[in-house]
């Protein structure tokens, strides 16, 4: 049983409602303690205790974790950042949680995850279907890559190659007007080529950083999971429906065959364990692809309770033997602010 459970980069609106849906599994008399690098979370003290970690990268990192675990003597870590989960998975491998149970997915599958182009390559080999991705090698190739990908009659994605969140993904297109991006609402996501050739000039070195991915027209879907040593005990798919009413996300939360199918077969090749997600695409055909794999819970997991599920209490449950997998049969559409752009003001 939990009694002092440590979660990390939980700030913001979307961190809170997570931490609303764990506080509602947790005994009464447990204690939440909430951490994050960049947000106080002091304005959460009616649900958790504030305490505050560096970067995940931070060389501090590891000794902030182990003296927070140790005066709050926490008895559980449940890291929200795919950057922490690979730190405190290794940590947890080697005990050095001061016995604290490290909550996730093993260091290994988060290696492979967390590698968009490895996990790509993985699950293409288990038969899965994937986009064509290339390496962004050099500038002076460019053209001749993205025009492997369809471009210029069709967009194509750059992303980088280890997961920073939505941190560093942009989509080449030649139809990019640049005052309308600049008067976008959330940041610049459409640059043209000549953009792409501008941020990298001068630091060529970074380019092998990111790479090159065919572009899915046909909309997406992000599938919330619960999954069990390598077994799916349930799958959430959020097909998004565009923005609304300014910063609105509008999505419908709905059963999707085709889609947990997939998330099924992936979390099985990738050995995934506990809230994770995975993004997925439509071709023209109307075919599931992927776009990426998540080792940590996502920003809409709290919204799956409109359908009657928390994802955080299934896992509990599994821990203590019930391995049924939850079945829905309800829908429901939400519209919810994101964390970014309610932070932006």
């Amino acid at each position: 049983m939990i009694k002092r459970l440590l979660l990390t980069s939980t700030g913001g609106t979307v961190g809170r409602l997570i931490i609303e849906m764990i506080r509602e599994t947790l005994p009464t008399r447990a204690r939440i303690i909430a951490a994050d690098a960049h947000i106080d979370v002091s304005y959460m003290t009616d649900l958790v205790t504030p305490a505050k970690l560096p970067e995940a990268r931070d060389p501090g990192y590891n000794t902030a974790i182990r003296t927070l675990i140790a005066k709050e003597e926490i008895d559980s870590v449940l890291p929200m950042s795919e950057e922490e989960c690979l730190v405190i998975s290794e940590m947890a491998e080697r005990e050095q949680l001061h016995g604290a149970r490290y909550i996730g997915m093993s260091h290994a599958a988060l290696n492979v995850i967390t590698n968009k182009v490895r996990c790509a390559e993985t699950l293409s080999r288990a038969g899965l279907d994937v986009p064509v991705c290339l390496p962004l090698s050099s500038l002076d190739t460019l053209e001749r890559d993205v025009a492997q990908l369809g471009y210029p009659e069709a967009p194509v994605v750059l992303k980088p190659i280890r997961a920073r969140g939505s941190r560093g993904f942009r989509i080449i297109s030649a139809e990019t007007n640049g005052l309308v991006e600049m008067n976008r609402k959330g940041g610049e996501i459409f640059i043209d080529l000549n953009q792409v050739r501008e941020i990298f000039r001068g630091q060529e070195g970074a380019l092998g950083d990111y790479f090159l991915m065919e572009f899915l027209p046909g909309g997406s879907l992000s599938i919330d999971l619960v999954a069990w040593n390598g077994g799916m005990l349930g799958a959430f798919p959020h097909r998004r429906m565009g923005y609304e009413w300014g910063f609105m996300d509008h999505a419908k939360i709905s059963r999707d065959a085709a889609a947990e199918a997939y998330a099924r077969e992936a979390i099985k090749v990738l050995g995934m364990h506990g809230m994770c997600n995975i993004e997925l695409g439509y071709r023209t055909d109307g075919r599931l692809s992927l776009i990426e794999v998540n080792g940590r819970t996502s920003a809409t997991a709290a919204q799956n309770r409109l359908v009657g599920a928390n994802l955080f209490e299934m896992l509990m449950r599994a821990e203590d033997g019930h391995l049924d997998p939850f079945e829905f049969t309800t829908s429901a559409e939400y519209r919810m602010l994101s964390e970014y752009r309610q932070l932006q003001g």
